[in-house]
C-alpha cells in the first residue's frame, strides 16, 4: 500500500506567518486601546494595566526580533521548476528554524516512508559541530523519535553552498506511531539560506 502527501508543507508555513503577523497587529491594537483606557483608571487598576501593557510590549518585541532573525519567502524565483520557498536565518539561535506539517496516520498501517526534497542552499554556517543535527535539516518526526538526513545518513552537518539536488530520506515508522512531521530548514546554531522547490512524503504499508 502506498500513499503520497505531496507539496503541502507550504500551507502550514504560510498560515503560521499570517498568524504571526496577526498577533503582532493585535498586540499593536491592544497597546493603543490600553493607552486610551489608562486615562480613566486609578490606583491598582492603573498599575495592573501598566504591567499587562509591558508584558504585551515585550511579547511584541520578541515576535519582531524572531521575525528579523528568520525570514521566509515564497516566490517563483526561489524554485527550480515552479513556485518555491526560501528560508533564511540571519542570526544563529539555539533552536531549529524549520517549516513542517503534522500528518495523522493510522497506527500499524505503514511500516516505512521516503521523504524527498528538491532543494539547494547558500552560505550555510554553524557555530559548532552538531554531528548532523546542525546545518541544513531534512527530517521526519514521530512519537518518541525522529529520522534526520544529516544525523542518520551523513553523520555530519550540511554546510556551505550547493546546486539543486534531490535529497531522499528513508525511515522506518514505529508500529504505534499515530502521526508524522516532515520538516525542512536549519538546525540550531546555524545561519544561511535554503531554497526548496518541492517536498514529497511517500508512505509504504509493506515491509522493507
Amino acid at each position: 500500500m502506498k500513499v503520497s502527501i505531496g507539496y503541502l508543507l507550504y500551507i502550514y508555513l504560510i498560515f503560521f506567518l499570517l498568524m504571526m503577523n496577526s498577533k503582532i497587529q493585535k498586540a499593536e491594537d491592544g497597546k493603543n486601546a490600553g493607552s486610551a483606557k489608562k486615562s480613566v483608571q486609578t490606583g491598582k487598576k492603573v498599575a495592573d494595566k501598566k504591567e499587562a501593557s509591558k508584558k504585551q510590549t515585550d511579547k511584541k518585541e520578541a515576535n519582531k526580533k524572531q521575525a528579523a532573525q528568520v525570514a521566509v519567502f515564497e516566490n517563483p524565483e526561489f524554485g527550480r521548476t515552479g513556485n518555491g520557498m526560501k528560508i533564511e536565518v540571519r542570526k544563529p539561535d539555539g533552536r531549529p528554524a524549520v517549516a513542517g506539517q503534522r500528518f495523522k496516520i493510522e497506527p500499524g498501517r505503514f511500516s516505512y516512508g521516503v521523504f524527498q526534497i528538491l532543494a539547494r542552499y547558500e552560505n550555510v554556517q554553524t557555530l559548532k559541530s552538531g554531528r548532523g543535527r546542525n546545518g541544513v535539516r531534512f527530517s521526519v518526526g514521530f512519537p518518541r523519535g525522529r529520522a534526520e538526513y544529516g544525523y542518520d545518513k551523513l553523520k555530519t552537518d550540511t554546510t556551505g553552498s550547493s546546486d539543486w539536488t534531490l535529497y531522499q530520506l528513508e525511515f522506518k515508522i514505529p508500529a504505534d506511531a499515530d502521526y508524522l512531521v516532515p520538516e525542512f530548514g536549519f538546525g540550531p546554531a546555524t545561519t544561511g539560506a535554503l531554497f526548496v522547490d518541492s517536498a514529497t512524503l511517500t508512505l509504504y504499508g509493506d515491509k522493507k
